[in-house]
């Protein structure tokens, strides 16, 4: 199989792909109080999570989810977490990794923030958008979320606010276009586009093993390439305090904290500055904090799992 080992690998002292895109901005912060102690999360619509994620955030995306939270310094939007709930975007058989049902597990898709908010806004977003959860999805019982190597992530935000650290998760194949546009599989349809060309039809990989051989064959053909996803670092908040047996399962999980290397920039995803910001009243991980050095390879994660990359 072709492909990189590697998509956009930390160099040292460059901060994460998300502290540089908001370094971008110029404009000076709004005239009003950036006192976190004033700041508040509550949800908003769509459209309101859309000016914050579609530029601030490095995906640049916004798929469709159930809950969007902000927040706000006065009137002003500082901050946006968006939440899938009942499994979400994660994987088919993601909730039986810890015995749940599809509608008691949420997925935190996306979370970005302006660049004036001060530090520790990152983390007091991220635990009130679990506070909130709890009010407002009696259902959800876990709240995943996934911290992305390629974007020079490994979480800070996550472990400010005391997440269990649940390790890398699986990989998948996917396809990078002659445009240099990667694909998971599961997002490529039955016709499949680049520049607005047609190069395969007929891709459906859950339609049978021979049609799905002769689209893969159509792309190579084209000029597509094939390698494995990124693992993505994964992280977890319990939402349903209650549940006594989810939390002992996912304290047998937990694993060290990840941490970034010395010799890159600090701040480098815009979380390391909230580590002293804001102290969530969210239960730590009881995993040791000793460093440790995560792989750093693609785009995860999936619906399925697959055959790992010899």
């Amino acid at each position: 199989m072709t492909g990189r080992a590697t998509f956009r690998p930390i160099v040292a002292g460059e901060a994460a792909w998300q502290k540089q895109l908001r370094d971008r901005y110029t404009e000076p912060a709004p005239a009003v109080s950036l006192d976190l102690k004033t700041a508040v999360v509550r949800p908003i619509t769509r459209a309101m999570a859309e000016r914050v994620i579609l530029r601030y955030e490095w995906l640049g995306t916004l798929p469709p989810v159930q809950r969007y939270f902000g927040l706000f310094f006065g009137p002003y939007l500082a901050g946006v977490t968006a939440v899938a709930v009942g499994n979400g975007t994660a994987g088919a058989f993601t909730a039986m990794q810890y015995g749940l049902e599809r509608r008691e597990l949420a997925t935190l898709t996306r979370g970005a923030c302006v660049h004036w908010a001060p530090p520790g806004t990152n983390s007091k977003l991220v635990s009130w958008t679990v506070r909130l959860l709890r009010e407002l999805e009696p259902g959800a019982k876990l709240l995943v979320a996934y911290a992305d190597s390629e974007a020079g992530e490994i979480g800070t935000i996550y472990q400010a606010s005391g997440w269990t650290f649940l390790g890398p998760g699986s990989r998948v194949i996917e396809y990078v276009s002659p445009a240099g546009k990667v694909y998971n599989t599961r997002a490529l349809g039955a016709t499949s586009h680049d520049g607005g060309r047609v190069v395969a039809r007929g891709w459906a990989p859950t339609r049978g093993k021979d049609r799905t051989a002769k689209a893969n064959a159509a792309l190579l053909e084209a000029g597509w390439t094939k390698q494995w996803s990124n693992r993505k670092l994964r992280y977890c908040a319990i939402i349903d305090r209650d549940d006594k047996i989810l939390s002992s399962r996912i304290a047998a999980m937990a694993l060290p904290y990840p941490k970034r290397p010395t010799t890159v920039a600090p701040g480098g995803e815009g979380e390391s500055d909230d580590a002293l910001g804001f102290q969530p009243r969210e239960e730590p991980s009881k995993a040791s904090r000793r460093s440790t050095t995560p792989k750093r390879v693609g785009i995860g994660p999936t619906r399925r799992k697959t055959k790992e990359a010899p």
